[in-house]
């Protein structure tokens, strides 16, 4: 009997959150990044280097730089202070020097877990025909340790990404010289699972080769400048579910994309900007110096360009982008013959402000419960929601909503919101249906209570399903995600 009040209350909680995401999308519309500035802030200690690479903590930024001889060099910023820390320099003597961690070459690729860990490719030079470093770096510990080698020689065409729809991480090792592979990785095992490019046999990666995880079960890549003089443009995208790759539309850069492209996703902090994936060209097939900063749609497949770095990115390979405090940030990562000296550090201010939209819609939904149990209560729940007129405008000044205006004529009936089952102690909340859809405009929310685990993210006050990105529900005292019909980890 309990397992069929569960099962019956779960189906009203599925019902409830459809209702607010079929109000979501007719209210809210999308927000696209077609404006913004650059603003300069500390430089880093020192110029680009053939081995280096930037990624975000969503709190700090990390760089690692290193060259073919000397110091090799770990920086974190500190994005309140806008300041840098050296936490580790190095002077390995050859490759087979482990203390810590041997030589960045290029080619080397970082990327976080969202959680304690930083994973490392430490790349290859074009002469080394077999490296296959690969570490991980503790943030809380402020150590390194060595993993299972990669499957596959790497080299300038490296690129990382984790992904949290499955917790691994999807990595594309090699060059131009020693070909391409598509691997990933298992963190609980610590080995390796060669997988393929099917079906658009991508055989080489190079110079600009980058990934990104939009928040479900796709990865995003550029192949990168796998011919040395000849512009492409390449991009594509990975179904995980079904190991299957497709052609997008290539990136809009008439010399093709170079040293320094990048690919970064920020959906898992900046909901508003969940539909795009941001991106740099690098420099071009000519390797003429790379201003392009780009922003690609998953919905429409497009891409837009936005405005231009203030200085270039090129000549060595590796990620310059990075997210830390809800903003975006580029390393410039170049000789210091360059302009801006290749110290130069940005980040990116948002301006974007949406479209008015008129839509209309009634909507109707009927749940009922029935038991012959004393201690549950019977609940039937009607919901008629009616939007005549809709109004909303969006204006951001930063990387997050600042400022929102609501105006809805919207009429709602609801006989019940919430359910209590007594005898199995269950219950759950949801907010701004029978409250009026202006809650919705204002961000469909769904009270939750407790420590959120891995799976669930916190915005704006309220808690998301890191893997569907929608809003979790509190059920019996856990956190439940009506997409997937699970709890989740609390």
């Amino acid at each position: 009997m309990r397992e069929k009040q569960m099962r019956d209350a779960c189906s009203s909680v599925l019902l409830f959150s459809l209702l607010c995401l079929l109000l979501l999308a007719h209210v809210l519309p999308t927000l696209s990044a077609q404006g913004g500035e650059w603003i300069p802030k500390a430089p880093t200690p020192s110029q680009g280097a053939y081995g280096e690479a930037v990624v975000g903590s969503a709190e700090h930024l990390y760089i690692i730089r290193g060259h073919a001889t000397g110091s090799c060099h770990y920086w974190r910023y500190n994005q309140t202070a806008d300041a840098w820390t050296t936490i580790l320099e190095w002077s390995p003597q050859n490759d087979m020097s482990f203390d810590p961690i041997p030589r960045p070459k290029s080619g080397t690729a970082l990327t976080w877990d969202h959680g304690n860990y930083i994973y490392a490719l430490l790349g290859a030079a074009y002469a080394d025909s077999n490296r296959t470093f690969f570490y991980r770096y503790s943030i809380p510990a402020n150590s390194w340790s060595r993993l299972a080698d990669t499957p596959h020689p790497q080299g300038a065409g490296n690129a990382i990404v984790w992904s949290g729809f499955d917790n691994f991480i999807y990595a594309m090792l090699g060059s131009a010289e020693h070909a391409a592979a598509f691997a990933r990785y298992n963190p609980s095992a610590n080995s390796w699972e060669t997988l393929s490019f099917n079906p658009i046999d991508w055989t080489d990666t190079d110079d600009g080769a980058s990934l990104a995880w939009t928040g479900g079960e796709y990865l995003f890549a550029l192949r990168g400048e796998w011919e040395e003089t000849t512009p492409h443009a390449d991009f594509a995208r990975y179904h995980i579910s079904t190991a299957t790759w497709e052609t997008m539309s290539p990136i809009p850069v008439s010399g093709g994309v170079g040293d320094g492209a990048s690919l970064l996703w920020v959906g898992s902090w900046l909901l508003e900007y969940s539909n795009q994936v941001f991106a740099l060209a690098g420099n071009n097939a000519t390797e003429t110096p790379g201003y392009g900063f780009y922003s690609y749609s998953v919905s429409s497949n497009t891409w837009t360009e936005l405005p231009r770095l203030p200085y270039p990115v090129g000549d060595y390979v590796g990620n310059r982008l990075g997210f830390a405090g809800r903003h975006i940030y580029y390393w410039q990562g170049t000789p210091s013959t360059w302009s801006g000296g290749g110290t130069a550090f940005y980040m990116f201010n948002f301006q974007a402000t949406t479209t008015t939209t008129q839509q209309q819609t009634t909507t109707t939904v009927t749940t009922s419960q029935t038991t012959t149990s004393s201690a549950t209560t019977q609940t039937s729940v009607t919901t008629t929601s009616q939007i005549t007129s809709t109004t909303i405008v969006l204006t951001t000044t930063s990387s997050y909503v600042t400022q929102t205006s609501v105006t809805t004529t919207a009429t709602a009936h609801t006989t019940e919101q919430l359910i209590a089952t007594p005898g199995a102690g269950l219950a759950f909340a949801v907010i701004g249906i029978g409250a009026g859809v202006a809650a919705v405009g204002a961000g469909v929310a769904f009270a939750a209570s407790g420590q959120p685990g891995s799976r669930v993210f916190a915005y704006g006050g309220y808690y998301y399903c890191r893997k569907h990105g929608v809003p979790v529900l509190l059920v019996n005292g856990r956190l439940w995600c009506p997409v997937e019909g699970n709890y989740l980890r609390s």
